[in-house]
Parts: structure tokens; C-alpha cells; sequence
């Protein structure tokens, strides 16, 4: 069993994965644009070289005042440390996918490409449905 707010679930928690396109806010999907104002709860991934996201910024229209943001910080470089995916982002995740029983996770261009998803997905340590 899964607790999702106060009560007890048997379904797997769901993981949106979306992407934001090249970085335009008028290219975000409608049905992307649906799945955020639908959640509770978004991760957002920021540089932590320039504590910056531009993927906040293409969001932040399409999320409700009551929707949960968390913030998740990647070096933007080629290889980050094992530590830093597994670490706090990672926990992150999963502690809010228990909590909420789904969310999104916003990243730039195509999310099943080279993205900040998929640089953590091996360290996500919980079930979920994509």
C-alpha cells in the first residue's frame, strides 16, 4: 500500500515526464500545459551553476497557486557525481511521489532524449509509472 495524503492507496504512483521544447513557452504541448495544471505537485530541475531554470519560467503560467514546486539542482555539466543524482533529488522524488501519488517532472527539449530525467532515473529508487 501506498499513502497518498492521509489515506492509502493500492495504485502506483505516476510520473509525468514533460517536455518544454527548445525553450519558447508558446511551444509547450496542450497536453503537457493539461498534465500541469492537473498535478500537485512539480519537480523542476535548476542549474546550480547559475541557480536558474528557464524551465520554471516557461511553467509557471500552467501550475495552480496550490500546486507543489520542487526545485531539484543539476550541475550542467557532462558527467555529474553519482552523489548528487542519488542524493537529496532523487529522495526528492520518491518522497513526493508517496506523498502525492503522482506529479510532473518538467525538463527542457525532448524529454526522452539527453535530459536532466534521465540523468536521475537510475537513481530513482521507488515505483512508479512513468
Amino acid at each position: 500500500m501506498i499513502r497518498v495524503g492521509k489515506e492509502l492507496s493500492n495504485e502506483v504512483p505516476k510520473l509525468y515526464v514533460i517536455g518544454l521544447g527548445p525553450g519558447d513557452p508558446g511551444l509547450i504541448t496542450v497536453m503537457g500545459a493539461e498534465v500541469l495544471r492537473k498535478v500537485k505537485l512539480v519537480f523542476i530541475p535548476y542549474s546550480t551553476s547559475s541557480n536558474r531554470s528557464l524551465a520554471y519560467t516557461i511553467v509557471s503560467k500552467y501550475i495552480g497557486p496550490d500546486t507543489q514546486v520542487v526545485f531539484l539542482g543539476f550541475p550542467m555539466v557532462k558527467e555529474p557525481s553519482k552523489e548528487v543524482l542519488m542524493g537529496g533529488n532523487a529522495r526528492a522524488i520518491c518522497d513526493g511521489l508517496r506523498r502525492y501519488g503522482s506529479a510532473a517532472f518538467v525538463v527542457l527539449g525532448d524529454s526522452s532524449l539527453y535530459s536532466t530525467f534521465y540523468r536521475i532515473k537510475p537513481f530513482i529508487d521507488c515505483d512508479y509509472e512513468p
